[in-house]
């Protein structure tokens, strides 16, 4: 494959990076993603729907055991609640994961062991699991980006690559070895290699599952990843 330096790549990079989740700094969000009762990251994330205020959702049950407030609300003399008002807010249970890579296993392997400790058995009679494991094999497919085709030659349109791999696999090992396949050496600083998903450059320290949870995949199909080759006139500093 013929690689070509062009400053158009680098442009559209940058253009690329401002939305992926690497260029996000988590403390910007940090006081829309953590629950006021608890003071940590939001876990199932519940909202009122009186007055949109958020909580984990263990936390506002556990609130509403000893009051009928929105704690946010009960010093304005806020309507009375029950469980009925509170709503799952999955879009922001998405972003909080997205936010914080690693978040999503920690919460699996702690509801398997509290579930092992307190010897419980899931009620659900899914086919499919409702949580990954580090282990479990997914299978993918790494196509060259679209939009660097222009790069390539008649005939030199790399196939694309199908592999399974375990699902606590980082990013960052996908990278070496693509790195490996093309004889890049990882410390170059003059070439780059970058794996994104739904056009977003994904972080080295997300893991496969990670992407399976926050961009919603499904087990239909393969994981569908692209990648791409930089090239620079110097070294990124």
């Amino acid at each position: 494959m013929h690689l070509q330096n062009t400053h158009n790549t680098m442009e559209s990079n940058a253009a690329m990076d401002a939305t992926s989740p690497a260029s996000r700094d988590v403390r910007q969000f940090h006081d829309l993603i953590t629950c006021r009762l608890c003071r940590g990251y939001m876990i199932d994330p519940t909202t009122v729907d009186y007055c949109y205020h958020t909580y984990c959702r263990s936390c506002i049950l556990k609130h509403l055991l000893r009051a009928v407030y929105c704690p946010e609300c009960k010093a304005s003399g806020g309507k009375e609640i029950n469980e009925l008002n509170l709503k799952s807010d999955d879009t922001l249970r998405s972003l909080i994961y997205k936010l914080v890579p690693g978040l999503y296993q920690r919460e699996c392997k702690e509801l398997a062991d509290f579930k092992e400790q307190h010897d419980l058995v899931d009620e659900q009679t899914t086919d499919e699991p409702e949580f990954f494991t580090t282990t479990e094999l997914i299978s993918l497919s790494l196509e060259y980006h679209p939009a660097m085709l222009h790069q390539c030659g008649p005939g030199e349109v790399p196939p694309t690559i199908y592999l399974q791999c375990a699902a606590g696999l980082p990013v960052e090992l996908l990278k070496r070895f693509l790195c490996s396949k093309y004889n890049i050496e990882t410390d170059n600083g003059l070439v780059e290699v970058e794996v994104t998903y739904k056009d977003e450059v994904l972080p080295t320290n997300f893991t496969l599952m990670d992407v399976a949870y926050c961009y919603n995949w499904s087990r239909e199909s393969p994981m569908a990843f692209c990648y791409r080759i930089l090239l620079y006139d110097n070294k990124k500093r």
